[in-house]
């Protein structure tokens, strides 16, 4: 059984979408990582589209601290594979 942490997602981060979030709520990247549980590192990483597919686990948090559904951070919505 694959764990929940190794899905990756088929679909790309919308790095639109997180940006535009980012400014509407006025926030820094520091404090997206601090609210997603992620390093500041890995947040800077996706955002530079250089982790394009982040596991489900990564979006999930993301889209927890967004207050927003995961579907809403990505570009596509075609499910998940396993790692």
């Amino acid at each position: 059984m694959v764990h929940y942490s190794q899905m990756r997602v088929k679909a790309r981060l919308n790095l639109h979408r997180v940006e535009r979030l980012l400014k509407e709520r006025g926030w820094s990247k520091s404090r997206l990582s601090r609210l997603a549980g992620l390093s500041y590192g890995h947040v800077i990483m996706l955002l530079q589209g250089r982790r394009p597919n982040p596991s489900i686990a990564t979006v999930a948090k993301l889209a927890q601290a967004f207050g927003v559904p995961i579907e809403e951070l990505l570009e596509e919505h075609d499910g998940v594979v396993a790692r």
